[in-house]
């Protein structure tokens, strides 16, 4: 179709074009790492309803993301999408308490390309915590530094993750790699 109307410059009908994302909430760096991550939060946060026919994205732009001293908590049918492990991390800083992550994971959700790292000081925490979830880890880059006898991963009470691609790097003392289950798969 041609329209020779002035007001359609690009001579196409404004039903031509894509409708606008729906279900993929987009994040983007506000300044900040600590800001970046409250905006993340707040992203997450905003997604109500999600469920099996309403699933959610939540893609996020390079950039740093502090989600502070308490983790973020993923939700069931939200995947979260960084923009390369390079690109996009989600750090958990500060002097945090034991037991304390970056991130909770969820059933039924993917965390994707993207880096979390746990550079929080003190002793026995997760970069990421699946406590009786499995949701699905794919070309993510794991890495604590800062802490005491920390673990990259953390999966227990019969959780299943799906793990693809994922590396994990440990700096930190005394600290393993992955605890999966009850069984260490890594010390170093």
């Amino acid at each position: 179709m041609i329209y020779d109307a002035p007001d359609k410059p690009d001579r196409k009908d404004s039903s031509e074009f894509a409708a606008a994302y729906k279900r993929t909430v987009l994040v983007s760096p506000v300044g900040t790492p600590n800001q970046n991550g409250n905006a993340l939060r707040n992203a997450l946060a905003s997604i109500t309803g999600a469920s099996q026919d309403n699933a959610y994205l939540i893609k996020i732009e390079p950039g740093g993301y502090d989600v502070g001293l308490s983790a973020l908590d993923m939700k069931q049918w939200v995947d979260m999408e960084g923009s390369g492990e390079i690109n996009t991390k989600i750090t958990h800083a500060g002097a945090a308490p034991s037991g304390s992550a970056a991130l909770h994971g969820a059933n039924n959700a993917e965390l994707r390309f993207l880096t979390v790292e746990l550079a929080a000081a003190g002793t026995n925490q997760r970069a990421i915590f699946n406590h009786g979830v499995s949701p699905r880890l794919t070309q993510i880059t794991l890495i604590t530094k800062n802490s005491r006898e920390s673990y990259g991963l953390y999966t227990d009470n019969s959780a299943a993750s799906v793990l693809t691609g994922v590396t994990i790097k440990v700096e930190s003392r005394d600290s393993t790699g992955a605890f999966i289950d009850g069984s260490p798969t890594r010390r170093t």
